[in-house]
């Protein structure tokens, strides 16, 4: 019922903002948050518009070692019909599935870190991933034997040990939802997602729970982890400033020289995180890690009085610049530990 209702409401204001002459259209970035099930994790792909925050999108990026050609990222894509589909990537690095997606749901560059993975220069873009459903890419010949056995688990389970383009753990596979259908979940986690989005005080993995007990999918309750509180910055410690460039001379009104210096931060965060355990228990822990950023860059600029000719005779760059406070670098992609402590 909420996914009707909110459909209907996102009808009626893009209606409206086309009446207006406004912009339909929203614009499409990674969410803040992300959900971990298993050995996979999954970003939030969410438009912004004029009827508030959507969820259409998860992509899933398997998060322990691959063997041979196994599955390791997943597109799961809902239509306006509600009906998910999932197309899968064997062979590929997380990055250049990244691009495709950037590419396709056209996101900036500013939500590159929330994509939690390390930016990946010499990444291409691999295209569509060929389609998945159960565990198998849909043309795989063993989809018909492991839908129709009695443990299909196992036989997944099997082929992925071995290094077969298959997955045990990742949403439509069998081992993954012994009880819930695929919809029910990628349907609740996109609720959940929507909520925290709507509102930074919800905690978006109950309201994903609570659309899962609606659907009488609630034993046992699906394992999940999320991040309760926040990246938070205790402190950075940086590497000498080392001259780079200078001094550059600004004649006219301005008058002045400058010289540009860089160096090395390193800064450590904090983060609280949550797991939702299959008993429907809860645990709480704290992890650290560091992100470091070479190359950032300070200036040092010096006015001189008229004329304005050039350079003064002798004139030399100062050893660091203006301002040597150490920079801070944005928080890590990755490095989060301890793991669970529960």
């Amino acid at each position: 019922m909420n996914i009707t209702l909110r459909s209907v409401g996102k009808t009626l204001a893009v209606a409206s903002a086309l009446l207006a002459g406004t912009a339909a259209f929203g614009q499409s970035r990674v969410s803040h948050f992300h959900v971990d099930i298993g050995t996979w994790t999954y970003i939030p792909i969410v438009e912004d518009d004029a009827a508030g925050t959507t969820c259409d999108a998860f992509v899933g990026f398997k998060t322990s070692a691959v063997t041979g050609s196994n599955i390791r990222a997943i597109l799961y894509t809902r239509s306006s019909s509600g009906a998910w589909s999932g197309e899968a990537w064997t062979g590929v690095e997380p990055w250049d599935v990244v691009l495709h997606c950037k590419g396709r749901f056209d996101i900036p560059d500013s939500s590159d870190e929330a994509w939690l993975l390390d930016v990946d220069p010499a990444s291409v873009d691999p295209g569509p991933g060929e389609p998945y459903a159960g565990g198998l890419l849909t043309t795989d010949p063993l989809q018909t034997i492991v839908a129709s056995a009695s443990s299909p688990e196992e036989i997944l389970e099997l082929l992925e040990s071995v290094g077969y383009p298959a997955t045990a753990e990742a949403i439509g596979a069998a081992a993954a939802e012994p009880i819930c259908s695929p919809v029910i979940i990628l349907d609740a986690m996109s609720l959940g997602v929507e909520g925290g989005e709507a509102d930074p005080l919800v905690n978006a993995e109950e309201e994903a729970q609570a659309a899962f007990a609606a659907a009488n999918c609630n034993l046992p309750c699906m394992p999940w982890t999320w991040t309760t509180s926040g990246p938070t910055l205790l402190g950075c410690t940086c590497g000498p400033w080392v001259f780079s460039d200078g001094p550059w001379w600004v004649g006219g009104s301005q008058c002045s020289a400058t010289c540009w210096f860089s160096t090395s931060t390193t800064c450590t965060y904090e983060r609280t995180r949550t797991k939702r355990k299959s008993d429907c228990t809860t645990c709480t822990w704290t992890q650290t890690a560091t992100s470091t950023k070479n190359g950032v860059k300070a200036k040092s600029v010096s006015f001189h009085p008229e004329p304005c000719t050039g350079l003064p005779p002798g004139y030399t760059c100062p050893a660091g610049p203006d301002n040597a406070d150490c920079p801070s670098s944005g928080p890590p992609s990755g490095g989060w530990t301890p793991g669970p402590t529960c």
